[in-house]
């Protein structure tokens, strides 16, 4: 069947099975290379005319989405959307839909593997081995059973987190002010107050989107309300943590260790002051990035562009701008 419909993907190609099921419906995805969408992703948008966006790399804001006035929808390769103007989106009418949950069971596990490399001080061993030194004096881990973990974030991730942790018998509480009690509570007792839950933790693990109200959380003060020897762990957002004060933190033994997936400037490049503190691991932003999460993005993503171009089902928890739905664009169409 001759595609009717065309989608552009904001960076490689999504899962095959996710390109199948969007064939299926006549819609055809188109991939762009990243540094195409980092050079001007308005220019190459206009030129392919999309009905639909599936956003992996590159901002979308609304320079991007006046280059197509053919688009109805943006969907999310991911559950983040900070990269997206909503607001612009929902004065045109555009839905905006993300893959929730899709890399939670990822994120969290690399959290939790985070915690172990620390915890069981898997860097110095490591280096004290290949330079010949088999222990290094003075290097002992520690067990994560019985350790206090704060969890700031009791979304999806935060949760899988938690139900990983609990495993470890590690004690868990938990601080996320837009969640209600009752469904943290099974998982971690939950804190009213954040400095409160990082004077208790021994372990911090982040798992809050980046809002206006979330971007700089954890600056100097906020990282100093943690208790002495505690551990870090940022698996969210980069622009959380103010990145200077977090290497000031470890320089000066206020924190034991940190681990950060995430960065406030992607890719960091090696200048950043932070990755020359001691006991930092730093990775690449890959705590989602694994084969499950990749088809899981694909696929919730291909079903959110379906939701709006073939009217399919809409899985209103995807939807980030719910108030679209009022727009005339949108009012009109059956649900």
């Amino acid at each position: 069947m001759q595609p009717i419909a065309t989608v552009v993907v904001t960076g490689p190609m999504i899962a095959a099975d996710a390109q199948a099921l969007l064939r299926d419906h006549s819609i055809d995805c188109v991939p762009m290379e990243p540094a195409a969408v980092e050079r001007d992703l308005a220019t190459v948008v206009a030129g392919r005319r999309p009905q639909g966006l599936i956003v992996r790399y590159g901002t979308v804001d609304a320079r991007v989405m006046d280059a197509a006035p053919q688009l109805q929808v943006i969907a999310n390769h991911g559950a983040g959307y900070d990269n997206i103007d909503v607001a612009a989106a929902t004065a045109r009418g555009l839905p905006v839909l993300v893959a929730r949950a899709a890399n939670a069971v990822s994120v969290a596990e690399m959290a939790v593997s985070l915690m172990l490399a620390l915890l069981k001080q898997l860097r110095p061993f490591d280096d004290a081995v290949k330079a010949g030194r088999w222990r290094p004096a003075g290097v002992v881990p520690v067990e994560l059973a019985g350790r206090r973990v704060g969890l700031v974030g009791m979304g999806a991730t935060g949760r899988a987190t938690a139900a990983l942790l609990r495993a470890f018998r590690a004690d868990l509480a938990a601080y996320d002010p837009q969640v209600t009690a009752g469904p943290a509570e099974p998982l971690a007792r939950p804190f009213d107050r954040l400095d409160d839950l990082l004077a208790w933790a021994d372990i911090v693990t982040l798992h809050l989107p980046l809002t206006d109200a979330t971007r700089g959380l954890f600056n100097r003060a906020r990282l100093r309300a943690m208790k002495q020897g505690a551990i870090l762990v940022n698996c969210a957002r980069g622009q959380i943590v103010d990145e200077a004060a977090l290497a000031e933190a470890l320089q000066d033994g206020h924190l034991a260790g940190a681990a950060v997936d995430t960065f406030a400037v992607e890719p960091c490049g090696t200048g950043l002051a932070l990755l020359r503190a001691p006991n930092l691991i730093a990775t690449p932003h890959v705590a989602g990035v694994t084969q499950e999460a990749f088809r899981r993005m694909g696929m919730m993503a291909a079903q959110n562009i379906l939701s709006i171009l073939r009217r399919t089902p809409l899985a209103r928890e995807n939807l980030v701008n719910p108030a679209v739905l009022d727009h005339p664009k949108l009012k009109a169409a059956p649900r």
